[in-house]
C-alpha cells in the first residue's frame, strides 16, 4: 500500500505534466506544510491533496496503521 505522502507527489506531479510548468516550484519546495499541503506565495495557490475512499475502507486503514 502507498502512503500519504507518495499520493501527495503523484498529484502535484500529474497537474505539472497535464496542466502547467510553472507548478514546478512546487515540487521543489522541501518545506512540509499542513494545509494545504503544497503552497506557493510566488503562484498565489495551494494545493491539498485527498484520497477518495470509502468510510470503510477509512477505518480499515484507520486500524491497520494503529
Amino acid at each position: 500500500m502507498y502512503n500519504k505522502r507518495y499520493f501527495k507527489k503523484y498529484a502535484l506531479l500529474s497537474l505539472l505534466k497535464c496542466y502547467s510548468n510553472c507548478l514546478e516550484t512546487m515540487l521543489v519546495d522541501t518545506t512540509e506544510y499542513e494545509n494545504p499541503d503544497y503552497q506557493s506565495e510566488e503562484l498565489s495557490i495551494g494545493l491539498e491533496v485527498v484520497e477518495a475512499i470509502t468510510s470503510r475502507q477509512g477505518e480499515e486503514i484507520f486500524i491497520s496503521y494503529n
